[in-house]
């Protein structure tokens, strides 16, 4: 039996790494610095038990040892790695939470490599049903601020676009009432 589909090319990233012709490094300005997206688009005001899936694609140099910071606005539940609602889980790097920051770190990833975030996450890791966060109570269409440092404790740079979730009131608007 053979080496599982796929695997050729993350061996040869793999040796272009240990060889330095790959280096996050090169990748410094926030046009290749990779996307942040979501399929939510929006969510109902004080709603309790969401859970959103943020997905993070490398740039196409791929990154080593990078971190990314998403900031979850205010009003929602404050993200945590715990049992807890706003648990957090990343399928990749080191995921960290403080306040109101997810921080996924120690992230090596090939060209247009992915890593998925998922907050309110109601599985894996120590999440379980139950965990999915609150929204704010207040209408809006606030911006999740994603920023990136391609080396190991180089300084975070905003991302060119960062993804807003549309809260809205009962009657459907997101305009304050």
């Amino acid at each position: 039996m053979g080496p599982p589909e796929g695997a050729g090319l993350f061996a040869a990233f793999e040796q272009a790494v240990d060889r330095g012709r790959y280096s996050g490094d090169s990748h410094t300005s926030s046009r290749s610095a990779g996307t942040v997206t979501t399929t939510t688009t929006n969510v109902a005001n004080a709603s309790a038990g969401n859970t959103i899936t943020f997905t993070y694609t490398a740039p196409s140099g791929g990154v080593r040892d990078a971190s990314l910071l998403i900031d979850v606005p205010l009003g929602w539940t404050p993200p945590v790695t715990t049992d807890t609602p706003g648990c957090t889980v990343a399928t990749a790097g080191t995921l960290t939470t403080s306040g109101q920051a997810i921080t996924v770190s120690a992230l090596t990833l090939p060209p247009k490599g992915q890593t998925v975030i998922t907050y309110g996450a109601t599985s894996s890791g120590s999440c379980t049903p139950g965990d999915g966060a609150t929204a704010p109570a207040a209408a809006g269409a606030p911006v999740w601020q994603a920023q990136v440092t391609l080396r190991d404790g180089g300084p975070f740079t905003n991302l060119r676009a960062s993804p807003s979730i549309d809260v809205r009131t009962s009657d459907g608007s997101s305009t304050p009432r």
